[in-house]
């Protein structure tokens, strides 16, 4: 059971920054065997940059470390997507490389769940990390499509080279998404509970929150949201 979280727009800004801080801190409850964060910079550029931040830690150490030296880069409200897993450990090893997101060619992933297919069982190595190298290959969707009836997944997947943002799930995963009504900003996290009481909470600081209201929808087991971060609006996330 690992936390998924992020967020993606044009809109997003400190309070948004924020808000994915307080999501990746809770969703240590759901996995204390490794934090990571992917961020992506500006997507006007024809190639924005992907970076990424991860520790076997869990994600309150996670936040303590990054404040030193190399990742210091993700305390800044300039990503148009972030990405952030908390991990809890079923395959591979404790390791910072073992610990999500994965990055291979132009795909950059985190997911929840355990794979049941021969073709991600490689010794050693995360089965996660294995198909997020397969999507690099193949493509997400083909690759989602393949996948056994007995594999567990909720994935968040951000393709680098078309500039989409992917989220899924089956019946066997949880994840929730957010989506502003004031603003071009779309949130999601393995559980809303979670999610709902951070967006609540954030931006209170100043005594009102300026990420405003959302609109929260449980993604529909089996489908494929490919979403483009420029046309993120309420009532749309496809």
């Amino acid at each position: 059971m690992c936390g998924l979280c992020g967020y993606a727009g044009l809109g997003a800004n400190r309070d948004a920054l924020d808000a994915f801080k307080d999501l990746l801190w809770c969703s240590a409850t759901r996995g204390k065997d490794g934090t990571g964060v992917s961020t992506v910079g500006n997507t006007y550029f024809r190639k924005p940059l992907v970076e990424t931040y991860k520790k076997a830690l869990s994600s309150p150490n996670f936040f303590f470390d990054s404040c030193k030296g190399t990742g210091k880069w993700l305390h800044k409200s300039t990503h148009d997507v972030v990405i952030g897993h908390c991990r809890d450990m079923t395959r591979g090893v404790k390791t910072d490389e073992d610990s999500h997101p994965f990055t291979f060619r132009d795909i950059t992933g985190a997911h929840n769940g355990t794979l049941s297919m021969v073709d991600y069982n490689e010794k050693g190595r995360s089965d996660s990390a294995q198909m997020f190298e397969d999507m690099s290959l193949r493509g997400v969707i083909p690759v989602l499509e393949d996948l056994s009836y007995f594999s567990a997944y909720a994935v968040s997947i951000w393709d680098n080279h078309n500039k989409k943002l992917f989220l899924s799930r089956n019946i066997d995963r949880p994840l929730t998404v957010a989506i502003g009504m004031e603003t071009s900003v779309l949130f999601w996290a393995s559980e809303y509970r979670m999610l709902q009481a951070c967006l609540e909470r954030a931006g209170r600081m100043n005594g009102k929150n300026n990420l405003g209201k959302f609109e929260y929808f449980d993604l529909t087991p089996g489908t494929v949201y490919m979403i483009e971060i420029d046309k993120i609006k309420s009532g749309n996330i496809t």
